[in-house]
């Protein structure tokens, strides 16, 4: 079995909330927390519960969880079944990008540090048991107990990757990257300290994640990638430095699409001016990718669409940006994902 498939199964649980029915079943026990939480400092947080996620994808949420565990691979579909969880109904989840580096071409280097949380009733012993035995029949012995502050827990290691999977009072699944962090998982949600409760609606969502793209994802980005766009004496650290005050709106079109917008605020109206230009130019050589992909794939056409309404200009000393998602194009994206 190819371990690494637990952490695209908490990812793709955590995707697949807006299909779950809501319950009583995933209420966190006393002292637990009751709904997701993000870390001080964590470049991305974003969480997802019943109510809201359902308002996105209305009449299709039965068919999404129906589709996700026949997306699986046959061993994650295995473990799900003898864990006794094909009917859990999750209450709420949380992922959170706590840290990640980059190489000198932009792209994520190492094993990103991440969290997922799963809030749902669940049997953990019989969880771990179906693992084990998976393992078992892979020959593979990669399943390690361990535990986490206290709690019960094991770990899964294959090439660079570990995943570190406990829960909490049978009611929390957390699942980390390193041993580490899931002990920050554990004293986040287990004993509240360490950070915060996330707002759950779109809104919010959308400006904490674009937020922390625009302040500390692309201040994390080596200057390298930014020096072709500027002349030979502009400082980008300097440029990428001075982004602040950023604002972000997600709502509704009347044609049930969706419109985003964003303002970024800068040091100056030259540096405005400077982000904006370097931004048209990525955007240039991205729709013109995706115009060829479309080409080929017909099917494509709705992203594109949606990516030749970006518009991004400087205003003084900030950046405005906007899209629109049209209604039709949006239900062809969520036919297509979902």
């Amino acid at each position: 079995m190819n371990m690494k498939t637990i952490a695209v199964c908490a990812s793709a649980l955590i995707l697949g909330l807006c299909g779950c029915d809501s319950g009583s079943n995933g209420g966190a026990a006393s002292g637990l927390a009751t709904g997701p939480r993000t870390l001080d400092g964590a470049l991305i947080s974003v969480g997802l519960e019943q109510a809201p996620a359902n308002k996105i994808v209305g009449e299709k949420k039965a068919s999404v969880v129906a589709g996700m565990k026949d997306e699986l691979p046959d061993d994650m579909k295995a473990i799900i079944t003898k864990a006794g969880l094909d009917d859990a109904e999750i209450a709420w989840g949380a992922l959170t990008l706590v840290d990640m580096e980059f190489d000198e071409t932009g792209n994520p280097k190492g094993v990103p540090e991440l969290i997922v949380t799963l809030a749902f009733d669940h049997d953990f012993d019989k969880f771990v048991a179906a693992v084990k035995e998976a393992d078992a029949e892979a020959g593979k012995n990669l399943v390690k107990d361990t535990t986490v502050l206290g709690e019960k827990a094991f770990s899964v290691s294959e090439d660079d990757l570990t995943v570190v999977v406990t829960s909490l009072s049978g009611k929390l699944l957390v699942c980390a990257t390193s041993e580490a962090t899931a002990e920050k998982a554990v004293s986040l949600y287990r004993d509240g300290k360490g950070g915060s409760a996330l707002a759950m609606d779109a809104n919010t969502i959308f400006k904490a994640v674009v937020s922390s793209v625009g302040e500390r994802i692309v201040k994390k980005l080596p200057v390298e990638l930014y020096k072709d766009g500027l002349g030979p004496d502009e400082d980008a650290t300097a440029l990428f430095q001075g982004l602040k005050d950023v604002d972000a709106t997600i709502a509704a079109t009347a044609d049930d699409g969706i419109g985003l917008t964003l303002k970024v605020g800068t040091a100056s109206a030259d540096d405005a001016a400077k982000v904006a230009a370097l931004a048209n130019e990525g955007l240039a050589g991205l729709k013109a990718m995706m115009t060829m992909m479309a080409a080929q794939d017909p099917e494509a056409k709705p992203a594109v669409d949606a990516l030749n309404s970006v518009s991004v200009t400087a205003d003084g000393a900030a950046i405005n940006g906007n899209a629109t998602v049209t209604g039709e194009n949006f239900k062809k994206l969520l036919e297509k994902e979902l």
